[in-house]
């Protein structure tokens, strides 16, 4: 990259002068490349003024220039739709002519690896505007770089629509869900017909309990993790050691029927979610962001509680009471208890159990399916990338200038533009 490119750092003005964040400069941060979609871009969250440029360490670059982020993370590519400047966290490459941007910006795409290789660091990984220099990079011909280029936009297009084809389903089979478990609350599947109501407190086996909070130790007595709770169920090989005694840990066991309430999420999507302990439980305790609730299964089984939890109109429920605390949202034990679950007779949860179950087993299936798919797609994007710039994704043309020429051309304007010394030391290397 360093023959074919000049590596250009950026700079960040100083924010104790806000006149500087007042101009009409585009200036990116790698901020602005999160979740970016397009190619290129044209600017940021935020413009600078000329001065800002003059007594800082960002440069004005012009359009063509790809940018690549350097750090935090590494890996983010744009093209410049037009001149603007960047922060520290990329090393942007100002190429020389004969080199396409496109072509450049879809194989920074296929090299982040061997960026991050080359890079160092403690806190966090950054790579060098030396190391920059060093990205190894395939240099076909110009006009099999545009072949190149124009194969790759062309197979990403059918995965594109291929990818939103299968998102789109993903979104369907989401709202499928959510109707059935609409359905259960409502006593519609089946044919069942309404259902009474009561508060959870109403139905609860013992009181409502939060679990322990207890340092780590690695051959501790084990304590579910948060992240035990997947989709109304608790994996309990999702865990960690505790630094306490079984007998500490007593108190705290799960046991067959237990289903446990996440107390707080930075989600509102995601607090008071919930998981049903399996059928056959290892000695594991619940930690203090849980709470344990224990029904009365002459009223409500927990099979069915599992499913209506999840059920929109319990949903709303849970979020319109959750409190927000340092971005954190809760909710507590007295607010659970409040919540409106229905309790038909046995018989009708069993049977509505054995139709929702059906139902949401095919649901669940074709999701996998589906995720399966959408893995399938972001390979065949990297296998396309890679026989881009293996060269077997076009034919070569014996009409084409040869790369060596192309390669020898770009070094002699490169010898041009840099200083007698650098100009001597270049030649002894040749």
């Amino acid at each position: 990259m360093g023959e074919v490119a000049e590596v250009v750092g950026g700079g960040t003005p100083s924010t104790a002068k806000p006149e500087y964040f007042k101009g009409d400069i585009p200036w990116i941060t790698p901020a602005d490349l999160s979740g970016y979609g397009a190619k290129s871009i044209r600017r940021g969250a935020r413009c600078i003024t000329k001065t800002a440029v003059e007594n800082s360490g960002a440069r004005l670059m012009p359009a063509g220039t790809v940018l690549f982020s350097s750090r935090a993370p590494i890996g983010y590519v744009a093209i410049a739709a037009n001149a603007l400047c960047t922060n520290q966290g990329f090393k942007s490459f100002l190429l020389r002519s004969g080199i396409e941007p496109d072509y450049v910006y879809h194989y920074l795409h296929r090299a982040k690896p061997i960026a991050v290789g080359l890079a160092s660091g403690t806190t966090f990984l950054e790579i060098s505007g030396k190391n920059a220099a060093r990205i190894p990079i395939p240099l076909p011909p110009l006009p099999e770089q545009r072949r190149i280029v124009e194969a790759l936009e062309t197979q990403f297009t059918r995965l594109d629509a291929a990818a939103t084809s299968l998102e789109r389903a993903q979104a369907n089979l989401k709202r499928c869900r959510e109707a059935v478990l609409q359905a259960v609350v409502e006593g519609r599947l089946g044919g069942v017909g309404s259902w009474p109501t009561t508060t959870l407190g109403e139905v609860l086996a013992s009181p409502l309990c939060h679990g322990k909070s207890v340092p780590t130790r690695d051959d501790g007595f084990p304590v579910l993790r948060l992240t035990a709770i997947r989709r109304g169920t608790i994996d309990i090989t999702e865990r960690k050691g505790g630094d306490w005694t079984r007998d500490d840990a007593r108190a705290f066991l799960v046991r067959p029927g237990d289903f446990l309430v996440a107390r707080g999420n930075g989600s509102i999507r995601l607090v008071g979610r919930g998981g049903l302990a399996p059928e056959k439980c290892d000695e594991v305790a619940f930690p203090d962001t849980m709470i344990r609730v224990r029904v009365r299964e002459d009223s409500l089984l927990p099979r069915f509680m599992r499913l209506v939890w999840d059920a929109p109109p319990v949903r709303r429920q849970i979020e319109s009471m959750a409190k927000t605390t340092a971005g954190i949202h809760k909710i507590n034990q007295r607010d659970m208890r409040s919540i409106f679950v229905p309790i038909p007779s046995l018989s009708d949860q069993t049977t509505t159990l054995v139709e929702a179950e059906r139902q949401l087993s095919v649901i669940d299936a074709t999701n996998s399916a589906v995720g399966i798919q959408l893995v399938h797609v972001a390979r065949l994007r990297q296998s396309l990338l890679r026989l881009g710039f293996d060269g077997r994704l076009v034919a070569q043309n014996l009409h084409d200038e040869p790369a060596s020429v192309l390669l020898d051309r770009i070094r002699h304007e490169r010898a041009a533009t840099l200083p007698s010394a650098k100009k001597k030391s270049l030649r002894s290397r040749r």
